[in-house]
Protein backbone atom coordinates (compact mmCIF):
# COMPACT_ATOMS: atom_id res chain seq x y z
CA UNK A 1 0.00 0.00 0.00
CA UNK A 2 1.21 3.08 -0.80
CA UNK A 3 2.40 6.14 2.07
CA UNK A 4 -0.18 8.86 2.82
CA UNK A 5 2.41 11.19 0.93
CA UNK A 6 2.42 9.11 -2.38
CA UNK A 7 -1.37 8.70 -2.24
CA UNK A 8 -2.04 12.38 -1.90
CA UNK A 9 0.25 13.21 -4.72
CA UNK A 10 -1.25 11.73 -6.96
CA UNK A 11 -4.45 12.91 -6.17
CA UNK A 12 -2.90 16.33 -6.85
CA UNK A 13 -1.69 15.32 -10.03
CA UNK A 14 -5.50 13.71 -10.78
CA UNK A 15 -7.29 17.15 -9.70
CA UNK A 16 -5.10 19.06 -11.87
CA UNK A 17 -6.07 16.85 -15.01
CA UNK A 18 -9.92 15.64 -14.44
CA UNK A 19 -10.18 14.14 -18.25
CA UNK A 20 -7.28 11.64 -17.27
CA UNK A 21 -9.64 9.70 -14.86
CA UNK A 22 -11.96 9.21 -17.81
CA UNK A 23 -8.65 6.76 -19.93
CA UNK A 24 -8.54 3.42 -19.65
CA UNK A 25 -6.58 2.29 -16.61
CA UNK A 26 -6.85 5.48 -14.77
CA UNK A 27 -10.19 5.33 -13.75
CA UNK A 28 -10.31 2.56 -11.30
CA UNK A 29 -6.90 3.48 -9.79
CA UNK A 30 -8.04 7.53 -8.98
CA UNK A 31 -11.44 5.97 -7.42
CA UNK A 32 -9.30 3.50 -5.28
CA UNK A 33 -6.91 6.42 -4.45
CA UNK A 34 -10.00 8.84 -3.69
CA UNK A 35 -11.25 6.11 -1.27
CA UNK A 36 -8.02 5.34 0.69
CA UNK A 37 -7.52 8.98 1.34
CA UNK A 38 -11.41 9.57 2.45
CA UNK A 39 -10.65 6.41 4.93
CA UNK A 40 -7.02 6.64 5.61
CA UNK A 41 -6.36 6.84 9.67
CA UNK A 42 -5.15 9.82 9.67
CA UNK A 43 -8.64 11.80 7.93
CA UNK A 44 -10.86 9.83 9.73
CA UNK A 45 -9.12 11.25 12.90
CA UNK A 46 -9.51 15.18 11.38
CA UNK A 47 -13.34 14.24 10.59
CA UNK A 48 -13.85 12.92 14.61
CA UNK A 49 -11.72 15.87 15.65
CA UNK A 50 -14.11 18.26 14.17
CA UNK A 51 -17.35 16.53 15.08
CA UNK A 52 -15.82 16.22 18.70
CA UNK A 53 -15.46 20.19 18.94
CA UNK A 54 -18.96 20.69 17.66
CA UNK A 55 -20.42 18.49 20.02
CA UNK A 56 -18.18 19.72 22.86
CA UNK A 57 -19.66 23.61 22.42
CA UNK A 58 -23.21 21.92 22.07
CA UNK A 59 -22.63 20.43 25.39
CA UNK A 60 -21.20 23.88 26.89
CA UNK A 61 -24.59 25.45 25.76
CA UNK A 62 -26.79 22.21 27.68
CA UNK A 63 -24.99 22.89 30.50
CA UNK A 64 -25.54 26.89 30.88
CA UNK A 65 -28.91 26.32 29.28
CA UNK A 66 -29.50 23.97 32.77
CA UNK A 67 -27.09 27.21 34.86
CA UNK A 68 -29.64 29.79 34.00
CA UNK A 69 -33.20 27.45 34.07
CA UNK A 70 -33.85 24.93 36.64
CA UNK A 71 -36.69 22.73 35.15
CA UNK A 72 -39.46 21.88 36.65
CA UNK A 73 -39.87 19.28 39.59
CA UNK A 74 -36.03 19.09 39.83
CA UNK A 75 -34.04 19.91 42.71
CA UNK A 76 -30.86 21.92 43.30
CA UNK A 77 -28.80 18.32 42.99
CA UNK A 78 -30.69 16.99 40.04
CA UNK A 79 -29.22 19.73 38.57
CA UNK A 80 -25.96 19.48 39.38
CA UNK A 81 -25.73 15.69 38.95
CA UNK A 82 -27.15 16.87 34.82
CA UNK A 83 -24.36 19.14 34.86
CA UNK A 84 -21.30 16.83 35.94
CA UNK A 85 -22.90 14.09 33.40
CA UNK A 86 -22.32 16.41 30.68
CA UNK A 87 -19.29 17.60 31.68
CA UNK A 88 -18.07 13.72 31.95
CA UNK A 89 -19.35 13.52 28.10
CA UNK A 90 -17.51 16.82 26.59
CA UNK A 91 -14.66 14.75 28.25
CA UNK A 92 -15.01 11.66 26.67
CA UNK A 93 -15.69 13.43 23.84
CA UNK A 94 -12.77 15.40 23.49
CA UNK A 95 -10.23 13.06 24.91
CA UNK A 96 -11.26 9.55 24.37
CA UNK A 97 -9.24 6.32 24.92
CA UNK A 98 -7.68 5.43 21.33
CA UNK A 99 -10.35 2.32 20.77
CA UNK A 100 -13.24 4.91 21.22
CA UNK A 101 -11.66 7.51 18.98
CA UNK A 102 -13.84 6.63 16.25
CA UNK A 103 -17.42 8.50 14.63
CA UNK A 104 -19.70 5.19 16.12
CA UNK A 105 -18.65 6.24 19.64
CA UNK A 106 -18.90 9.82 19.11
CA UNK A 107 -22.74 8.89 17.76
CA UNK A 108 -23.76 6.83 20.60
CA UNK A 109 -22.52 10.22 22.88
CA UNK A 110 -24.24 13.00 20.83
CA UNK A 111 -27.57 11.03 21.37
CA UNK A 112 -27.04 10.71 24.99
CA UNK A 113 -26.51 14.24 24.68
CA UNK A 114 -29.54 15.38 23.10
CA UNK A 115 -32.19 12.63 23.99
CA UNK A 116 -33.35 15.18 27.05
CA UNK A 117 -33.76 18.13 24.57
CA UNK A 118 -35.20 16.63 21.85
CA UNK A 119 -37.78 15.12 24.31
CA UNK A 120 -38.53 17.33 27.05
CA UNK A 121 -39.88 21.29 26.94
CA UNK A 122 -39.40 23.89 29.34
CA UNK A 123 -37.75 27.28 29.30
CA UNK A 124 -33.88 25.75 29.43
CA UNK A 125 -34.79 23.31 26.46
CA UNK A 126 -36.07 26.40 24.13
CA UNK A 127 -32.66 28.80 25.24
CA UNK A 128 -30.71 25.14 24.69
CA UNK A 129 -32.21 25.46 20.73
CA UNK A 130 -32.46 28.83 20.36
CA UNK A 131 -28.68 29.12 21.34
CA UNK A 132 -27.62 26.15 19.12
CA UNK A 133 -29.46 27.95 16.39
CA UNK A 134 -27.21 31.16 16.73
CA UNK A 135 -24.11 29.42 17.33
CA UNK A 136 -25.04 27.82 13.93
CA UNK A 137 -23.95 24.05 15.20
CA UNK A 138 -25.33 21.40 12.85
CA UNK A 139 -28.11 20.51 14.70
CA UNK A 140 -31.22 20.63 14.71
CA UNK A 141 -34.53 20.49 16.84
CA UNK A 142 -36.72 17.34 16.18
CA UNK A 143 -40.84 18.28 15.36
CA UNK A 144 -42.47 16.81 17.92
CA UNK A 145 -45.86 18.01 17.13
CA UNK A 146 -46.48 16.32 13.84
CA UNK A 147 -47.67 13.22 15.79
CA UNK A 148 -50.72 15.80 17.41
CA UNK A 149 -51.15 17.82 13.99
CA UNK A 150 -52.01 14.05 12.60
CA UNK A 151 -54.14 13.01 14.95
CA UNK A 152 -56.38 16.41 15.28
CA UNK A 153 -56.54 16.10 19.15
CA UNK A 154 -54.25 17.03 22.05
CA UNK A 155 -55.44 14.25 24.18
CA UNK A 156 -54.35 14.91 27.42
CA UNK A 157 -52.44 17.40 29.89
CA UNK A 158 -48.87 16.10 29.05
CA UNK A 159 -49.78 17.33 25.43
CA UNK A 160 -51.35 20.20 26.44
CA UNK A 161 -48.37 21.73 27.99
CA UNK A 162 -45.84 20.60 25.48
CA UNK A 163 -47.88 22.68 22.69
CA UNK A 164 -48.17 25.52 24.93
CA UNK A 165 -44.89 25.64 25.63
CA UNK A 166 -43.12 25.22 22.32
CA UNK A 167 -45.77 26.42 19.60
CA UNK A 168 -43.77 29.78 19.73
CA UNK A 169 -40.37 28.84 19.84
CA UNK A 170 -41.58 26.22 17.19
CA UNK A 171 -43.09 28.59 14.94
CA UNK A 172 -39.51 30.84 14.69
CA UNK A 173 -37.91 27.97 14.27
CA UNK A 174 -39.79 27.04 11.33
CA UNK A 175 -40.79 23.65 12.55
CA UNK A 176 -44.23 24.65 11.67
CA UNK A 177 -46.45 26.64 9.41
CA UNK A 178 -48.41 29.57 10.12
CA UNK A 179 -51.47 27.17 9.24
CA UNK A 180 -50.13 24.72 11.76
CA UNK A 181 -50.49 27.76 14.54
CA UNK A 182 -53.86 28.14 13.75
CA UNK A 183 -54.91 24.51 13.62
CA UNK A 184 -52.81 24.08 17.35
CA UNK A 185 -54.46 27.04 18.61
CA UNK A 186 -57.78 25.28 17.69
CA UNK A 187 -57.12 22.59 19.78
CA UNK A 188 -55.74 24.18 22.51
CA UNK A 189 -59.36 25.67 23.02
CA UNK A 190 -60.77 22.09 22.10
CA UNK A 191 -58.90 20.41 25.17
CA UNK A 192 -59.40 23.77 27.33
CA UNK A 193 -63.08 23.26 26.69
CA UNK A 194 -63.34 19.60 27.42
CA UNK A 195 -61.16 20.53 30.47
CA UNK A 196 -63.80 23.02 31.66
CA UNK A 197 -66.36 20.26 31.34
CA UNK A 198 -64.96 17.55 33.17
CA UNK A 199 -63.98 19.85 36.07
CA UNK A 200 -67.91 21.19 36.82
Amino acid sequence: MLPVPAVAARVSRYKNRPNIIYKKGFACEAFFVYLFIKNSPINVAIQYDEQAILLARAIDIAVNSLSKFLPKDWSESHRQQFKKVYLEWKEDALKPSAKFKNIASLNYTKNAVFTYFQEGFGEEVNYFWSEIKKANLPYRRENKMAKILKSGKIKNQIQYDFVIDVIVPYQQEELITEEDVIILNELIKEFETRASKRSK
